[in-house]
């Protein structure tokens, strides 16, 4: 088979190892990725390295329906799979693939369409996100479903357990989607439109702790976006601290208290924070404009210190 996978990240470059795995010596494959954020860990070295490895063909870019990529399309490869594919695939390239083009989604459709699923899920305190695997159609994550699988998410987990969870499932479905197709032993179900809810694309901005809301939506927030991502962020003295682990922690009774400001310093090094609704979160781990990781009291020295 002629196979052209577009991937990035580091669940791209493992669903790529798991594929490799499984082929035939006939198979062909052409890599597509695109070039890293600035705020994300790096990837593409390393899918080139392993293209390169197993002679499969290699592109960077973020447009597969450019006119140099005409001749792969125009040949018909009989696959095409997207795993952390952010950009636009057009109907001329996805219905060049004769067996059709699937897509590796991290939630478990028709729910939550759309950007940064597993990111959301957590933020939204979920208790499951899943792997769906479905066939590209003219409207966003609307096609129909070939595998799917959930995923449970911990009430503690960070984002970096989870990915972890997700990514595991997606290179044991790889496999199996190349094993069904190679077969043609597939089936394909419509979804369920009606259920269907969808998400926004989220920026770093959006990371930004609002110390009204209560302990738990912070938290949430805090482990939605920790390493291998930047992190959530508040500003103190004009200084940007990032926020990489923390704890909802019970409060004493307050008739009067600040939101943002220190509720204590604690012996281990962490610092308590006075939260909207009467509920305080304890920092453990943090950096000043995303240097090295530090315990807060290295920054934050006083009860009469507030973060905005």
């Amino acid at each position: 088979m002629k196979i052209a996978i577009l991937i990035s990240a580091e669940r791209g470059k493992r669903c790529l190892e798991s594929l490799y795995t499984c082929l035939a010596s006939e198979d062909e494959v052409a890599v597509f990725t695109f070039t890293e954020s600035p705020w994300e860990p790096l990837y593409l070295k390393d899918i080139e390295t392993l293209a390169k490895k197993n002679n499969s063909k290699f592109y960077v870019t973020s447009k597969v329906h450019g006119d140099n990529f005409k001749k792969i399309w125009s040949n018909q490869v009989d696959i095409i799979i997207a795993i952390g594919w952010r950009y636009l695939i057009p109907p001329k390239v996805y219905e060049s693939a004769k067996n059709g083009c699937y897509i590796f989604h991290d939630s478990y459709l028709p729910e939550y369409r759309g950007f940064s699923p597993t990111v959301w899920s957590i933020r939204n305190d979920k208790k499951n996100t899943g792997v769906t695997v479905f066939k590209i159609s003219e409207k966003m994550d609307e096609g129909p479903i070939l595998f799917q699988e959930k995923v449970l998410i911990g009430s503690e987990e960070y984002i970096s357990e989870v990915m972890e969870k997700v990514t595991i499932k997606c290179e044991s479905l790889i496999k199996k989607l190349y094993q069904s197709l190679k077969s043609n032993t597939f089936s394909l179900i419509d979804q369920k439109h009606d259920d269907a809810s969808y998400l926004c694309k989220l920026i770093p901005n959006d990371f930004r702790v609002d110390w009204k809301k209560n302990s738990r939506e912070i938290f949430n927030l805090i482990r939605s976006y920790s390493i291998p991502y930047p992190g959530a962020f508040t500003f103190f003295e004009k200084k940007k601290l990032f926020i990489y682990s923390a704890s909802v922690e019970s409060m004493p009774l307050y008739s009067g208290y600040v939101e943002g400001r220190v509720m204590s310093l604690n012996i281990d090094g962490t610092v308590t924070i006075f939260c909207g609704n009467a509920t305080a979160l304890r920092l453990i781990s943090i950096s000043i404009d995303g240097e090295k990781t530090i315990k807060p009291v290295e920054i934050i020295k006083s009860i009469g210190d507030t973060l905005e």
